[in-house]
């Protein structure tokens, strides 16, 4: 005797996609379906089976399809008026929904075959389990933001292969569960991503905003902000993931002025100075030197 359990994901729906292996990541409020298959591998009938499965914390149960019946509160799979003959299945479809509260952990279901009439089964193949990662999902993307429009437009260029972090709302480093600090990569099309993520407040920065890929750069939009490469985050349960924390960085341009008088000249934004006339009444030809760095 031996039961197998296997998982699908779905949207708030229920609408199903293809199974995701143990390194999956779900959000909260996404709906999945617990597959498990009770098979007998003999060499006789079996008889009086009963499973159990009881539901994990994390996890609200939604309904249950399939042979012989299933109760929610004790977990208890009961096939005990059936007679499973050699190499026979019965199936048992458990649907949940993840719950917010199981962000950014791990949520393990165990099945285990716990009672039958027959004696000598092999006890290791009685028990099966499978992992999901629970959490939510902080996503960006670097752009070029060559009109200084402060905002993502078609057409504009990534920036790739820019490092960023995650950090604690007090500058201290998000850690993974190896005790790294948490970082991302930007691809080929500047994006990146944190996923598993509890409920909870965040910073995203932007590392070494003045080499590598963004070397004569400097910050237009980040997030909801301006001229930073930092950018404050808050995952809510009625918000959920933030996908648009996005960060844009223009090249900065020279403009050169000469002036050949020597002297500093006093320039105000906005404004032009006047140069008076000469004693002589000639224009005063003096010229000046500014360089101002600008975006644009």
């Amino acid at each position: 005797m031996g039961v197998h359990r296997r998982r699908q994901y779905g949207d708030r729906e229920g609408n199903r996609g293809p199974d995701r292996g143990s390194g999956g990541r779900l959000h909260p409020g996404t709906s999945v379906t617990y597959t498990l298959t009770l098979t007998n591998e003999g060499p006789s009938p079996a008889t009086g089976v009963i499973a159990q499965d009881e539901l994990p914390s994390g996890v609200t149960f939604v309904s249950a399809q399939g042979d012989g019946s299933y109760d929610a509160a004790s977990g208890k799979w009961d096939l005990s008026s059936e007679v499973i003959e050699k190499d026979a299945t019965r199936t048992l479809h458990i649907t949940v929904t993840i719950d917010a509260s199981a962000a950014g952990s791990v949520v393990t279901n165990t099945a285990t075959i716990e009672k039958q009439d027959q004696i000598g089964d092999k006890t290791p193949d009685n028990s099966s389990s499978v992992p999901l990662t629970a959490g939510y999902t902080i996503a960006g993307k670097l752009y070029n933001d060559a009109n200084a429009s402060f905002s993502s437009d078609n057409g504009e260029s990534p920036y790739t292969g820019v490092t960023v972090a995650l950090l604690k709302r007090d500058g201290t480093p998000v850690l993974d569960k190896d005790g790294n600090p948490v970082t991302a990569v930007t691809d080929a099309e500047g994006k990146y991503s944190f996923p598993g993520l509890a409920l909870g407040e965040y910073t995203v920065s932007v590392v070494d905003p003045t080499s590598g890929p963004l070397e004569g750069t400097k910050p237009t939009e980040a997030y909801t902000g301006r001229y930073k490469t930092t950018a404050d985050v808050t995952i809510a349960e009625a918000t959920g993931s933030v996908i648009d924390v996005n960060f844009g960085f223009a090249q900065a341009r020279l403009r050169w002025r000469l002036h050949l008088d020597g002297r500093q000249p006093r320039w105000h934004p906005g404004r032009r100075r006047a140069r008076d006339a000469g004693r002589d009444g000639d224009a005063d030809p003096r010229r000046r030197l500014r360089r101002d760095r600008c975006v644009g």
